[in-house]
């Protein structure tokens, strides 16, 4: 997958994965992301969007929580440190990193 930094549409900073999935025979993408105040507190929310941008679902997000919404949490920020730390100003597209 690839992670990326960037902001929500009301600027907030985030952190971001595309994912792909295989379900009853089609391949989906689909993009989580964790407000980077929700990585700092440890706990706060995933929430799950098309490639378009359009959310479709949230799950809540606690550190080391044991859940899988919170292993992927954990990746996601976990990966902050190979970015610097402020996203751009304006990330219709994330500049993505691919691990």
């Amino acid at each position: 997958g690839s992670v990326a930094l960037s902001r929500t549409s009301a600027g907030e900073p985030i952190v971001s994965g595309l994912f792909r999935q295989k379900y009853d025979g089609k391949v989906e993408f689909f993009r989580q992301f964790v407000r980077l105040s929700h990585c700092d507190a440890g706990m706060g929310q995933i929430v799950y969007e098309t490639v378009t941008g359009r959310i479709v679902g949230a799950n809540d997000y606690v550190a080391e929580g044991g859940s899988v919404a919170s292993a992927i949490g954990d990746l996601l920020c976990s990966s902050v440190k190979y970015f610097p730390r402020t996203p751009p100003a304006s990330s219709p597209k994330p500049a993505a990193s691919t691990f």
